[in-house]
């Protein structure tokens, strides 16, 4: 008996999500379904079963590295007791590390959609800021749950949070150019405690007494 060769639909939307990332990479707006199709290795008539159209596709891609880093993000909680012990450094400097190499892994994509606006037309455009608003609302939601026995502004998260995204995006899209090689080169780690410092303290001279209070476990509830 001959091996069973078909794929599963969640390979086959994964092989597609990657080649429309490549392939818009190379094209940009003018990469087609058949052109997607070829990519990933399927007939088109196999990337219609799962996506209306090539742009629903590219809206997945897009999507794609934020709900990746949320999934992830929820599965290292969930892994943890109800009582989190990380202190609120050691929880933040995983959440950046996270989303910083999450969001890398799709640079040139991610460059190409977010930054230029002829990407996507308006339509396509206006739905894709709709679900990637839906998606940052989740972080920022679940981020407001593991921060608050830490001592954040909760109140204040939908902005801080989204600016830390922000960072991330920036550094991941421009860090070659903002921290290029050579004498002025960074260190991920170095840029990762940077990013940490800036996040928690701003551009404020805090002395390290006060920060222990950071590297320290949150305290933990009354029974």
């Amino acid at each position: 008996k001959a091996p069973d060769t078909r794929r599963r639909p969640a390979e086959v939307q994964r092989l597609l999500v990657e080649a429309a990332e490549r392939v818009i990479v190379r094209k940009g707006p003018a990469a087609t379904a058949q052109e997607i199709a070829r990519e990933a290795g399927v007939h088109r008539s196999i990337l219609y079963r799962y996506y209306t159209n090539a742009e629903e596709l590219v809206r997945e891609a897009t999507l794609r590295p934020f709900r990746d880093f949320l999934a992830m993000f929820e599965s290292l909680a969930q892994e943890r007791p109800e009582e989190d012990p990380r202190p609120l450094w050691d929880l933040l400097h995983g959440f950046v590390d996270n989303l910083t190499s999450n969001l890398a892994d799709h640079q040139g994509f991610l460059t190409k959609i977010l930054a230029d606006p002829e990407a996507v037309d308006e339509e396509n455009a206006a739905t894709l800021r709709r679900e990637l608003t839906q998606v940052v609302d989740e972080i920022i939601a679940f981020s407001m749950t593991i921060g608050e026995p830490r001592g954040i502004d909760v109140p204040q998260m939908p902005v801080s949070g989204r600016l830390v995204l922000a960072m991330a995006a920036g550094i991941t899209t421009y860090g070659d150019w903002l921290f290029p090689p050579g004498e002025k080169s960074v260190s991920r780690e170095d840029l990762l405690d940077g990013m940490v410092e800036f996040i928690l303290y701003g551009a404020r001279l805090v002395p390290d007494r006060d920060k222990k209070i950071d590297h320290q476990p949150p305290p933990r509830s009354a029974p």
